[in-house]
């Protein structure tokens, strides 16, 4: 409405707001006003990944899944000395920073909160995300016991803290204490560490998250691929080699029964960046 009501001779669309309520109505009020609009299709695959969270939310009605994995050039994420977060360089990081504000939410693993310590919040100058939440898979509630004392506590406001239990997962105090969200287990097992991807996306979904950045470690990295419960890729691969002796592989927990079912991604992007490589893919 604001454009038609402005000296525009001419307007150029690449996308179709996939609302029915909406879709097509502000072309014709352009029209309407005299305004010659015209469709152009060069850019529609770059327009459909500009807008990728949107559309996947109207279309599905389910959550975006992105997966953040900063690796070796033979998939390592981390040595088992520590300090996975020094793989890839400070550019790496500082873009993996701006991916993080881009996301509704963030989610880690419970070991990968215990060991590292992270805030997990956004610490690029300039750009912020007052409401970013944290989500932490915890079947047993081992980081839930301890969540007083680490730092994601302290960085972000009680109500934007979210742990994630086992349906059998049973202590009041803490539940009082903290935001709990309960699973079931995605194997069928009772106390399977392994749980169902898609009943925690559900309570996601329902508290109005509509995009998830899944940061590690390698278990939950390797649920969500397996579940089959992600979207995009993010991969910063780092020219260096830390040795499956060494190290952890970020798919550890993936298991891919032959060749034909192998997991490719599509439309593949590469960047170079300071001394790492990006890539980024859809599954």
């Amino acid at each position: 409405k604001m454009l038609a009501t402005k000296p525009i001779k001419k307007v150029v669309y690449g996308l179709v707001d996939p609302n029915p309520l909406v879709s097509g109505k502000g072309i014709q009020i352009l029209r309407d006003a005299g305004i010659e609009v015209e469709e152009f299709l060069g850019f529609s695959e770059e327009l459909e990944m500009l807008c990728e969270h949107f559309l996947f939310n109207f279309r599905e009605k389910k959550t975006w899944v992105s997966l953040k994995i900063a690796s070796s050039l033979d998939g390592i994420f981390a040595h088992e000395s520590g300090g996975s977060h020094w793989i890839t360089d400070d550019v790496s990081r500082e873009i993996g920073q701006v991916l993080r504000a881009s996301h509704d939410g963030i989610l880690v693993g419970s070991q990968t909160l215990l060991t590292d310590d992270p805030q997990l919040n956004v610490r690029v100058e300039g750009l912020k995300h007052k409401n970013l939440k944290v989500f932490v898979l915890d079947p047993r509630g081992i980081a839930l016991n301890k969540a007083g004392n680490l730092n994601v506590s302290r960085a972000h406001a009680k109500e934007n803290l979210f742990f994630i239990t086992a349906n059998s997962f049973n202590n009041i105090d803490l539940e009082r204490q903290f935001n709990v969200i309960k699973a079931g287990p995605w194997d069928g097992e009772a106390h399977s560490q392994l749980l169902n991807l898609d009943e925690v996306l559900t309570s996601l979904w329902s508290i109005g998250v509509r995009s998830l950045y899944v940061e590690g470690g390698g278990f939950t990295l390797s649920s969500f691929i397996q579940q089959k419960k992600a979207q995009r890729m993010y991969l910063f691969q780092a020219p260096i080699i830390l040795g499956s002796k060494s190290g952890k592989s970020w798919s550890s927990q993936v298991n891919i029964k032959g060749i034909d079912e192998r997991i490719a991604l599509k439309s593949l992007q590469t960047f170079k960046l300071h001394s790492d490589l990006l890539m980024t893919g859809k599954f």
